[in-house]
This record gives C-alpha cells, structure tokens and sequence, in this order.
C-alpha cells in the first residue's frame, strides 16, 4: 500500500488594501501569520485583482474571454448607454423602470440604485439587453402607454419560452 503525499504551501502576496475583511467596528481584520500580525484579504479583493490585472497572463488573454459588467448601475450605464441620449425621454424612462424591475426585481427602484444588488453580467447578456431595449423603444413611437404595454408583452413572450422548456 502506497503512502498518501500531502503538498501545502503557504505563500505571501502583496496586494492592494481594497476590499479587505473588516470586523463589526469597521476595522480592518487582522490575524497572526508568518510571525507577525496580517491583514486579511477577502476573496473578493482577489477576484477583483484578477478582473483587473493588466500583464501577460491576465484572463483578457485567455482564449474564448469575453468581457463582464460587475455594477447596480448596468441598467444605466450598459443596457442604456449614449443611445438612449437621442430617444424619447419619456419613453427611456418607462423602459429603465421596467428593466430595473426585471433585472433586480420587484422591489428595485430605477432612481435608488442601494435597492439593487451588484450583478455580473457578461457582454453577451447586456448587448441582448440594449437590443431589446432599443426595438421596444423604437417600436413604442414615442408613447409612454405604448412602451408599458410593449415591455409586458416582451416580458410576457419570455416568460412562456421559459415554461414551455420547463415542462420536458
């Protein structure tokens, strides 16, 4: 019988002090590592590092990558960019209201954004998004009633997509 092997290594990595564990005061965690006192370093302080990484082996770099949004603005910012800018104020309006609704939920406010969790979503979701957006807006005409009635009606064809797939 062949005796198990067991690798651990530890390894210090200097990183920037964002996004680091902090206690119920608001401090800074900190624990004893290496014969001195460290701050610890969230794993979102990681995943962070790694989104914005910028040498040779950053994941831009890996093959099939594909950019992602990490906001509570995506709405806003994304899904809404300059486009909406030459388009009816009132109908951009209605759209971003509904859109916050579907993409946050129902307790989401389009002018509150601490209502909305952070999502990640990927470029691919957020161009399907601004193009759906942009045909209900070009489609409603200039009407606030008409654009409401559309994005239910879109809301609607989406929703029995997802039953009918469901029932298999």
């Amino acid at each position: 019988m062949h005796e198990p092997r067991f690798l651990q290594i530890h390894y210090l990595t200097p990183y920037t002090g964002v996004l680091i564990n902090r206690d119920d005061t608001g401090l800074a965690k900190r624990l004893p590592f290496g014969g001195t006192m460290r701050t610890r370093i969230s794993s979102q302080c990681l995943k962070r590092h790694w989104r914005v990484a910028d040498d040779p082996h950053a994941l831009k770099f890996i093959d099939g990558f594909q950019d992602s949004f990490r906001s509570r603005e995506i709405v806003n910012r994304k899904i809404f960019g300059a486009w909406s800018k030459v388009e009816n104020e009132a109908v951009i309006q209605v759209l971003k209201d509904s859109f916050v609704k579907i993409i946050y939920g129902d307790k989401a406010k389009a002018d509150d954004k601490k209502t909305r969790q952070t999502l990640l979503l990927g470029e691919k979701e957020i161009d399907f998004l601004s193009d759906a957006a942009q045909m209900l807006a070009n489609d409603s005409d200039g009407d606030k009633k008409q654009a409401e009635k559309l994005v239910k009606e879109w809301i609607g064809e989406k929703s029995n997509k997802k039953k009918k797939k469901n029932i298999y």
